[in-house]
């Protein structure tokens, strides 16, 4: 969905396990990272009745919000982007107990 506020954005496939991509040219600066797996792709993210998400998200540097009934603040989920390659991950399924060692 279109969003006037978004400087960039990108859309993945979702798969099992880890996804990742790149966003090349960003001028030096902060920017506040979200990352929303719309399971059944209309463009949004589905909340509950209590106005609690009902897909997977996530926020930079792994920043939560109050509950999950708020975002975190900017600061929160703000990386900074200089001169030099950055790179952060997000987890967007923090509660689901990891498949690692099966």
């Amino acid at each position: 969905m279109p969003d006037n506020g978004r400087l960039i954005g990108t859309a993945i496939r979702a798969k099992r396990g880890m996804a990742s991509t790149m966003f090349t040219q960003l001028p030096p600066g902060r920017y506040a990272i979200i990352v929303v797996h719309d399971e059944d792709d209309d463009g949004r993210l589905n909340k509950g009745a209590l106005g609690v998400p009902t897909e997977g998200y996530g926020f930079g540097n792994d920043a939560r919000g109050f509950l999950g009934l708020s975002a975190p603040s900017l600061n929160a989920a703000a990386i900074t982007i200089g001169n030099a390659n950055v790179s952060t991950a997000v987890t967007i399924y923090p509660d689901t107990p990891s498949s690692e060692g099966k």
